[in-house]
């Protein structure tokens, strides 16, 4: 009580003197509609409702996709990330329209439909696919010349009805025609408010307007209680019994050109390509704005950069072609596809088990389920390759399994599982490998004079795989490992000085997200649509990598409080922002790290010995340990971290008789030691209680650095 008698809240005074760091990080815990109420009603947050910080913080957490980098590097944002307008960014995106992406493909289309808030309609899941090819189970859905205008009966059969009737769905409020909109025939809409309870909620599509009564009438597409003998299939309403909605064709349209008709156009203008004309043909004209790029662009789109070297693994052919700063500069192709990998499989499961060689279809499915990349066999033990090396009788560590065929024979694929996506690797068959493919992109794009020195280099840390193969376990990190040797040991002087060094080679992991990989390399150029579509940037806008490692001035706390919780907090979210694409390396943190490898060999399992000594004093084992050692001790100088992992592939892939594997879930090059009752024997031990254990030897790719 106060001296006068009156009550005095004990509250009132501690919360006008809180300081703003409190009510900062208090703001900072709210979503975009829960500090818009506040700040409305409560003076004593209308300051942090202005913070900059404050609405970087809700554009990444609020806006798809759930990757600080990735929308950071796709909104283009500057070497401060805080010049930017964080509030009219999210403002843009709230009030855009739905995009319709479509990546076309030769067997199958891949669409979906993406908002910058709420991100894709199906969510980070596998999209919608319409198959264009025939088989023997299933029949093609459309023809592919009317595959865009299939995909816009889709969105307006299936999405706009679901969309307006469900408050909750993400494309709730899109598919709303605005209040002003004037009905016309063909629009569609929902009825409501009829006199009929059962009519109210049914899909609808206007067929003609009677202006003496002012009805229209109107077809029903879908009805919510079925339909009587008697009920006639058209009604007449008055205008506002209608619920005008959008529909496919009032979206704007992303159409991703495939890589085959890239590499064919050339330097011709897209405007003027094959892909143009067709989309002419099958939808003709639309409200909605269209849009054809280059599904290579669109691959990059998914790692926030518009430059690198994307290699698309088709049917029938690789495609590697090569983006100079969102321009196409060169494409080239080899000869070797998913389809020839297949018929590979099939024939050595014929030759092994009298396969059926009609079971192509489950030969392909048995593909993708088991088989995997081995390590890099050519470049260790005499320069063998895979084939040689298992015809030696070293087992390379290939785990055999059991697949059951239609007719339910119990087959064994061993061998198999790596020799088949080993003729990507394979320098003994005509034509390049896919490493070389890539090196020769870069080397011919160099040669040109299509790119600047430091444009190759970024070349070749931004090498993207897409496609079915491209999502075999340990496909991303044998091919960054064989770049790199073809560059140290084949690449041209040129390309070499280009290059600050020969590890400096980069193959860029799928995007992940909260809770998880956001797409697989099957679906990555619909997800890079979608990803540039969902931007509040011009498609036309290039975007600016950032550069991490600079600009640390950025990252410092603006008021003397270091320690405050928003001086953290802002911290942290701006060193996440400024990661650049960096994150998809591995290790970077960003992407989806391929750990195949390691994956494949914890899990194997071979009786203890009972000495040590031989594997400690071992020739390899002393050259790895003293090749990471030099590695780890001096960045830059020493054993590369290629040459590590020759030693590693040296020593990890011996036979597995003399193979010494610990228990699951270890990292690489990890020691167990069990607790023995004397002196413990080798190098090793130290002291009493030191007892023989298992060492575990894991080939696995070395994590780089998270910057450039």
């Amino acid at each position: 009580m106060a001296g006068d008698g009156e009550p005095v809240l004990a509250s009132e005074p501690q919360l006008l003197v809180m300081p703003h760091e409190v009510w900062t990080a208090v703001a900072w815990s709210l979503c975009v509609p829960d500090v818009r109420q506040v700040a409305a009603c409560c003076k004593l947050m209308a300051r942090e409702a202005s913070d900059r910080d404050l609405w970087l913080h809700l554009f990444m957490s609020t806006c798809w996709p759930p990757s600080s980098a990735l929308l950071a590097l796709t909104e283009g944002a500057t070497m401060d990330p805080m010049a930017v307008d964080w509030r009219s960014r999210l403002q843009t995106r709230a009030a855009a329209m739905p995009t319709l992406v479509v990546d076309i493909g030769q067997g199958y289309t891949k669409w979906s439909i993406v908002q910058g808030m709420t991100g894709r309609a199906e969510g980070d899941v596998r999209p919608h696919i319409v198959q264009l090819c025939s088989s023997p189970t299933h029949p093609p859905e459309c023809d592919r010349s009317e595959q865009l205008r299939y995909i816009h009966a889709q969105v307006d059969r299936l999405v706009v009805p679901a969309a307006a009737r469900d408050p909750a769905h993400p494309l709730h409020h899109a598919v709303l025609a605005p209040t002003q909109t004037q009905p016309t025939v063909g629009s569609f809409a929902l009825l409501r408010g009829v006199a009929e309870p059962t009519l109210n909620g049914s899909f609808v599509h206007l067929i003609a307007h009677d202006s003496t009564s002012e009805l229209w009438q109107v077809g029903q597409l879908e009805r919510l209680q079925p339909r009587r003998r008697s009920d006639d299939c058209s009604l007449r309403v008055r205008a506002e019994n209608l619920q005008l909605l959008r529909q496919a064709r009032d979206f704007p349209l992303l159409v991703g050109e495939r890589f085959a008709a890239t590499v064919e156009r050339g330097g011709r203008s897209i405007a003027e390509s094959e892909i143009a004309r067709s989309v002419r043909q099958d939808i003709g004209s639309r409200p909605g704005p269209v849009r054809i790029v280059p599904q290579a662009l669109m691959s990059l789109w998914a790692h926030g950069v518009d430059h690198g070297i994307v290699v698309n693994i088709g049917q029938m052919q690789t495609f590697a072609v090569v983006i100079v700063r969102g321009q196409v500069a060169l494409g080239a192709a080899i000869q070797m596809g998913s389809a020839r990998l297949t018929n590979y499989l099939l024939s050595l499961m014929t030759d092994r088990h009298d396969l059926d060689p009609s079971l192509m279809t489950w030969c392909r499915d048995m593909k993708e389920l088991h088989c995997y990349v081995a390590p890099p066999a050519p470049f260790s033990r005499g320069g063998q390759d895979l084939q040689a090396r298992l015809g030696d009788g070293d087992d390379f560590g290939i785990m055999p399994v059991e697949v059951q065929t239609p007719e339910g024979r119990t087959l064994q694929m061993a061998e198999e599982r790596v020799l088949v996506p080993e003729l990507f690797f394979d320098q003994r068959r005509p034509g390049a490998t896919l490493p070389q493919l890539i090196l020769h992109c870069a080397e011919a794009t160099l040669s040109r004079g299509l790119c600047s020195e430091e444009g190759a280099r970024t070349l070749l840390q931004q090498i993207v795989l897409v496609g079915g193969a491209a999502d075999f376990p340990g496909m991303r990190p044998r091919v960054e490992f064989e770049v790199r040797e073809l560059l140290r040991h084949r690449g041209t002087p040129a390309l070499r000085a280009a290059v600050a060094s020969t590890d400096d080679v980069y193959v860029l992991n799928p995007p992940v997200g909260h809770n998880g990989p956001l797409i697989t390399p099957r679906f990555v150029p619909l997800f890079g649509g979608c990803v540039r579509a969902a931007s509040s940037l011009n498609l036309d806008e290039p975007l600016q990598a950032l550069v991490p490692g600079e600009g640390e001035e950025a990252l410092t706390p603006r008021t003397s409080h270091v320690a405050s919780t928003a001086a953290l907090l802002r911290s942290q979210l701006l060193r996440r922002v400024r990661a650049g694409a960096a994150v998809f390396r591995t290790g970077g943190g960003g992407g989806e790290d391929d750990q195949a490898w390691q994956l494949f060999w914890q899990d194997m399992r071979e009786e203890e010995d009972d000495s040590d000594e031989d594997e400690v004093d071992s020739p390899d084992y002393e050259m790895l340990r003293r090749s990471e050692s030099e590695s780890e001790g001096s960045p830059g100088e020493g054993t590369s971290s290629a040459a590590v992992a020759v030693a590693r592939e040296q020593l990890y892939h011996q036979p597995m008789r003399s193979r010494r594997l610990g228990r699951p879930g270890g990292a690489a090059d990890e020691e167990t030691h069990g607790q023995g009752k004397g002196k413990g024997k080798g190098k090793r031990a130290k002291g009493k209680g030191q007892g023989k254990g298992k060492r575990q030897r894991v080939w696995r790719p070395v994590a780089q650095p998270s910057s450039a």
